[in-house]
């Protein structure tokens, strides 16, 4: 296969980036390299979200331009991956036939021997879900600054409206000391940050230690000399306890950042969403971050549109924004998941004020991050460079601590690590600064 190449489309959260990761290591062990881009490649993968229906859309709009490749070139494989695959199996055939396999959310590590079943003219489509987290995956990372490591899969929540416990399956955690071993070998290579996945890392268990939870874990991990930063993600607020924001508060290299979404502002709504969670719940473990973390940054997920959410409901999410001052919101229309329990609900909301209510939720925010921004031009922060921004302006860009992005002039040679810059000017979404000496 030497001489042969790759290219995949990625979409969704960091899990998903990941996982290509993975799928990337097992092409190149196969003798493949990267492509430019598909037209360019002899392997197509599409690795899936689908969490959200502008997703599934974005993705089989792609299947049918890389359709008209695959009439050009016969010759090009075609796989889709992840949880669109895990959900839609052999049906995805039917629905997109230039796809010749799938393969679902834990079904990656087959790759290679998918391919040569393939190879021999076939379709296949693999959606085992085995109980255990494969441990002999090869990666290739995306970034030579910061490293994924999954520490769990899978949830047990099954919110009313969320289709993943559906396609990532039940909650499985990996032994501790695998994890720890595998960040050390990564803090052996120069990385500098750590984030660790989970679809639910607050109730991540070690199975071979009974007792041992999210809280020992990450203790054990800050403990890892030579990571200078470590982050974890989905933090689910029913699951979060104040001996996490002990250790975090315990160690440097824990960021003062969590990602901790409420989805809501509406005690009427979580019910409906079935979050497990009351507003002053969700608040009372906020007063715990802060008791702990002075400048903690805390960011979240919101849904507008839920079926049956009032105007009042929706006033009540925007006041818990007003009042928590998240440093970042990701924020979306309410869609139906086929499966979930939110499906079979009357979706009474229509369409143009879900519209309407998520542009007043993101002006809110902006607002909000805006103000922030301003308040740290004049300090000088530590910034751990990530590669080159997506301004595409010939700057750099990284991320402060509280994970604030930060665009500024600098020498690649900068990649991979932490300097002080100095923020001279504040937008939106990100800050600009240049360098500095350490103040």
């Amino acid at each position: 296969m030497q001489g042969r190449s790759y290219y995949i489309h990625t979409f969704g959260c960091q899990m998903n980036v990941h996982d290509s990761e993975q799928l990337a290591g097992s092409l190149e062990a196969l003798g493949y390299s990267v492509a430019v881009d598909e037209n360019e490649a002899d392997i197509v993968l599409l690795n899936t979200c689908s969490v959200r229906e502008k997703a599934d859309q974005k993705m089989f709009s792609l299947l049918g331009r890389i359709a008209l490749i695959k009439q050009e070139r016969p010759e090009l494989k075609v796989g889709v991956c992840g949880c669109i695959a895990q959900r839609d199996g052999e049906a995805m055939f039917a629905r997109a036939p230039a796809v010749d396999f799938v393969l679902g959310t834990r079904s990656i590590n087959r790759l290679a021997e998918v391919l040569e079943e393939v190879g021999q003219s076939r379709r296949i489509a693999v959606t085992d879900m085995p109980d255990a987290i494969d441990e002999g995956p090869v990666y290739v990372r995306r970034s030579s600054a910061v490293a994924y490591v999954t520490i769990m899969e899978g949830c047990n929540n099954f919110c009313s409206y969320c289709i993943v416990p559906y396609v990532r399956g039940r909650e499985i955690s990996r032994a501790s000391g695998r994890i720890v071993d595998e960040v050390r070998r990564l803090a052996d290579e120069g990385y500098k940050e750590i984030q660790l996945l989970g679809q639910n890392v607050n109730s991540y268990r070690d199975p071979e230690k009974r007792g041992s939870d999210f809280a020992d874990l990450l203790d054990k991990v800050a403990g890892v000399g030579g990571i200078e930063r470590i982050r974890f993600i989905t933090s689910h607020p029913k699951d979060f306890t104040e001996r996490i924001a002990e250790v975090m508060a315990a160690h440097e290299n824990i960021c003062n950042a969590i990602h901790m979404p409420p989805q809501s502002g509406s005690d009427r709504v979580l019910k409906g969403m079935r979050r497990g969670y009351s507003r002053a719940g969700y608040l009372e473990k906020i007063e715990i971050l802060k008791y702990y973390l002075k400048n903690v940054h805390l960011s979240g997920d919101f849904i507008v549109g839920f079926p049956g959410e009032s105007e009042e409901d929706f006033k009540l999410s925007l006041a818990l924004v007003d009042e928590v001052r998240f440093a970042m919101l990701f924020t979306f229309i309410y869609s139906p998941r086929p499966g979930t329990a939110a499906a079979k609900l009357e979706d009474g909301v229509e369409r143009e004020i879900k519209v309407e209510r998520l542009k007043r939720l993101q002006e809110l925010q902006a607002r909000i991050q805006t103000e922030a921004h301003e308040k740290m031009v004049g300090g000088v922060y530590g910034v751990l460079i990530e590669g080159e921004s997506a301004r595409g302006n010939g700057q750099l860009s990284g991320r402060t601590e509280g994970n604030i992005v930060v665009n500024l002039e600098g020498s690649r040679e900068l990649i991979g690590d932490i300097v002080s810059v100095r923020i001279i000017e504040a937008g939106t979404h990100s800050v600009g600064g240049q360098l500095a000496e350490p103040a």
